[in-house]
């Protein structure tokens, strides 16, 4: 049984980590942390260096696998609207 997928801003946020952080960090630009962030394909280089700053952040190891991939579903409209 494999483990669940963390998602990044999850754990960005719980951390108390902001963006300019990250950025600062991984020497990332942060719309590549946004998209990473919101599932949109970003090359795997930057992935390691966005998971390696969140590490060294939070004090804790993490991997890019740790990480869900792909485009998270959207918010469903309000009903009614």
């Amino acid at each position: 049984m494999s483990k669940p997928l963390l998602d990044f801003e999850q754990v960005r946020r719980a951390r108390g980590i902001t963006i300019k952080a990250i950025e600062e960090q991984s020497a990332v630009p942060a719309v590549q942390e946004y998209l990473f962030e919101i599932g949109c394909p970003v090359d795997e280089a930057i992935k390691v260096r966005l998971v390696h700053a969140l590490s060294v952040l939070a004090g804790k190891y993490y991997h890019v696998t740790d990480f869900q991939q792909g485009v998270k579903p959207s918010i469903p409209e309000r009903a009614g609207r």
